[in-house]
């Protein structure tokens, strides 16, 4: 288990939650010697862990945690992963990596030129994007980010809206 706590660090936990471990991926992370970092995103496939620190560059950990490398540092929002692909992005653009972080490349038939990026999921193998600038719109691709489909969008509701996550049950 890993979790992400504002101002409070990165913890994580090989016993279920019973005890939790502080960890930081770089001390050099750290705004001032005083505050602790404040996580926008985590994310763990086996013995790979990733964090995202505000500030956007993103860490790789290969063992569960002990030590860290940057994997990129895209100004990174988000972070989520399915199979062996991880997606980040960024306000604009969204990045995909095949081998769990260690190469990674921008999606380029993803348009978002008048929108913003404001979260990425995956449920299953279905990756959605949500954009948001005068409305929100949601998009799905069933093939890692290769092909999108808008399934939400301000012609839905007639009216401008916004939308700003997405759960599922």
């Amino acid at each position: 288990m890993a979790a992400d706590c504002m101002d409070m660090g990165f913890y994580i936990s090989r016993d279920l939650g019973n005890t939790w471990n502080c960890l930081h991926p770089h001390d050099s992370l750290r705004p001032t010697t005083d505050l602790n970092y404040t996580y926008i995103g985590v994310a763990k496939k086996d013995s790979i862990i990733f964090a995202v620190p505000y500030g956007g560059n993103l860490w790789r950990s290969t063992n569960n945690g002990i030590s860290w490398s940057k994997s990129c540092s895209y100004g990174v929002s988000k972070i989520t992963i399915i199979d062996n692909n991880v997606f980040i992005f960024n306000d604009k653009n969204l990045y995909r990596s095949d081998d769990l972080g260690l190469t990674w490349s921008k999606i380029e038939n993803f348009n978002t030129t008048n929108d913003i990026i404001q979260e990425v999921k995956a449920c299953g193998n279905n990756l959605y994007v949500l954009t948001d600038n005068l409305d929100s719109s949601l998009y799905i691709s069933t093939d890692y980010g290769n092909t999108w489909s808008a399934i939400l969008n301000n012609k839905v509701f007639k009216q401008p809206y916004a939308i700003y996550d997405i759960i599922w049950n």
